[in-house]
């Protein structure tokens, strides 16, 4: 949806295919038991800036194309722990956290932190010098990347004498492991650091973006304060925004419609073909997939593309491009007697079982969200008639 709603903004005519009944993908809501489920992620950064100044990606993009979050963005600052050796409140401020590193693991480990810290410096001041929209995962990263070789070089530290800028960009493209590994021995604070990526990312340091964990910590921890961010309405404010985004150029958003196959002529994607009516909508320009690679090359590409792919080898990335593992997403509507005020409760609450099985094992992290916390309009009607308790789900 970002795409297409800059695309439009810059004159290019716009046809978005939608396989769900709703747009957004994994971030949408829906309405049930009298509650307003946010299907989407509750944790953001960026989204209260003022306009123009945010470092939030999608917030970018609202920017650029010019819509809002019609009714804001709630604000605020902690999260709650509860770990098998003690619980703490991780608080957007940088001496909370040496504070708590400190009485579960030890001085040692305060001082590897801030070794660590001081690596990642000049690593999240070039996350922040970089837009969003430089940023890719893959070789292409040199071409959208190469307007900003002068001030990242400057957030690295280099300079017209100096290759230090240049001998630490590496890191912009390496795992957090490799950083960690040269700065951490210290047990319980590599647990930790693999259990804030597995909140990021989905996955622990050693298959996490060391880039977006410095951005990550820097924004969390600067002198100023840090607030988190929560778009009332849920996720599906954004969606609706990005929709309003792509159709106020002009562009078309067409639900339920899922894809069959991306059409090919002269080995050119020029089009693709609808799986209901088998209708052809023609591209003039490009074909955008936002299918997963795996989905894309063996489902939407016609065989004699597939074909093609397969003899000259261009599909070995398919087998490095690693998968995220599976998680339970369940949908709570309860009443709220015997509970605390929203205020003392929070949205965030993050338990993890047992160390020793790691943060991606099986029923060991439970990351638990309460968005009516700090949203008490997504609980659309007295699900509980019979009780003068505020509603909330998880």
């Amino acid at each position: 949806m970002s795409c297409a709603a800059l695309l439009g903004k810059y004159g290019v005519s716009v046809a978005v295919a939608e396989a769900h009944t709703v747009a957004g993908g994994a971030a949408h809501g829906f309405h049930k038991g009298g509650f307003e489920f946010d299907s989407g992620p509750s944790y953001f950064l960026g989204l209260s800036s003022p306009p123009g100044e945010s470092i939030n990606g999608v917030r970018q993009v609202l920017d650029a194309v010019g819509e809002t979050l019609p009714r804001g963005a709630a604000v605020y600052n902690s999260l709650n722990m509860y770990f098998p050796d003690g619980n703490f409140t991780c608080v957007a401020d940088r001496e909370s956290y040496r504070s708590a590193i400190r009485r579960f693991a030890g001085d040692d480990a305060v001082c590897e932190w801030d070794a660590l810290e001081k690596a990642m410096g000049p690593l999240g001041d070039a996350a922040v010098a970089i837009p969003f929209a430089g940023m890719r995962a893959d070789k292409g990263v040199f071409l959208t990347m190469a307007k900003y070789v002068k001030p990242l070089v400057v957030a690295l530290g280099g300079g017209p004498r100096g290759k230090q800028g240049f001998e630490d960009a590496k890191w912009l493209r390496s795992n957090f492991s490799e950083l960690i590994d040269q700065h951490v021995t210290n047990k319980w604070l590599r647990q930790l650091l693999d259990l804030e990526c597995f909140v990021i990312s989905g996955l622990k340091a050693d298959r996490t973006s060391a880039a977006i964990m410095a951005f990550t910590f820097q924004e969390r921890h600067k002198m100023e304060g840090c607030v988190y961010d929560y778009p009332i309405g849920g996720s599906q404010a954004i969606v609706d925004a990005l929709v309003r985004g792509v159709r106020k150029h002009g562009g078309k958003v067409a639900l339920g419609s899922p894809v069959s196959e991306i059409v090919f002529e002269d080995k050119k994607a020029v089009g693709i073909k609808l799986k209901k009516g088998g209708r052809v909508v023609r591209a003039r320009t490009a074909v955008v997939t936002n299918a997963s690679v795996w989905d894309t090359t063996n489902s939407l590409l016609p065989d004699p593309m597939k074909q093609q792919r397969i003899d000259s080898g261009d599909t070995q990335y398919l087998s490095d491009v690693k998968k995220c593992d599976s998680f339970v997403h369940l949908h709570l509507g309860i009443d709220a007697t015997g509970l605390p005020p929203n205020s003392e409760l929070g949205i965030h609450h993050l338990v993890v079982d047992d160390w020793s099985k790691g943060v991606d094992g099986n029923r060991n992290v439970f990351n638990i969200s309460i968005p009516t916390t700090l949203d008490p309009s997504q609980v659309r009607e007295r699900a509980f008639p019979k009780s003068d308790n505020t509603l909330f789900y998880l």
